[in-house]
């Protein structure tokens, strides 16, 4: 009986130790497994960092194009490769020279142009059947039409930008004696305009320079 107890005992023992040991091997087990679950873990980790920057560097490089920033190739060691060697960096260049507005006299074509218009304008006028009608301004146009030419020429370069001077009696004084009406002064208007558009010059500058002469309108209508 005592010998059937003490193998019962051994078996049980065994049993226990049998069982100690699974438990063991079941942990062990476990551990690895957490273990290669970590290794895996830490060596994708690298490659969603590199994933997130080149995505980040894309983003850039379109950032970039939008706003015009440089396009120049990359050199081997990846910096940017100089277009010129004298080429001032970006943040140095100089600032461009803003546009200065040509002034009316030159947009017109200068003196030689403003001749043609006197001499074709005065010539028109003379031969107007409607202000031959004011004895006094057609007697005037049968004056020395060079100098009251050149007058006029002056009068308009010195007042559209030019390097003239105007030398002649202001212009109410010379005006005086003609007796312009308004109706006289409409005509005027009419073949001024028609001069310059046959001379094909453009329509801004023809009311620019129309403008120059309404405002003396105060000077020579009576």
């Amino acid at each position: 009986m005592r010998h059937f107890r003490s193998r019962v005992v051994k078996s049980d023992r065994t049993q226990h130790g049998v069982t100690s040991m699974k438990k063991q091997m079941l942990t062990k087990q476990i551990l690895a497994l957490f273990l290669f679950a970590s290794l895996i873990g830490c060596a994708q980790t690298p490659d969603a960092e590199d994933g997130a920057a080149e995505s980040g560097d894309v983003a850039e490089e379109t950032a970039g194009d939008e706003e015009g920033l440089s396009d120049e190739p990359m050199s081997e060691d990846g910096g940017e490769t100089a277009a010129s060697e004298d080429a001032a960096p970006a943040d140095e260049a100089a600032p461009a020279t803003p546009e200065v507005e040509k002034s009316l006299f030159d947009r017109i074509g200068g003196k030689g142009k403003l001749q043609q218009f006197v001499d074709k304008f005065v010539n028109a006028m003379a031969a107007n059947t409607d202000l031959q009608k004011n004895t006094t301004l057609a007697s005037a146009f049968k004056g020395d039409q060079a100098r009251h030419k050149q007058m006029l020429v002056d009068y308009f370069c010195a007042n559209t930008g030019g390097p003239c001077t105007y030398g002649g009696k202001p212009l109410k004084e010379a005006h005086g004696s003609m007796k312009v009406s308004k109706a006289d002064w409409n005509v005027m208007r009419k073949v001024f305009i028609h001069t310059l558009r046959e001379m094909k010059v453009p329509k801004k500058e023809r009311m620019d320079l129309a403008l120059v002469a309404a405002r003396q309108k105060k000077y020579i209508v009576q």
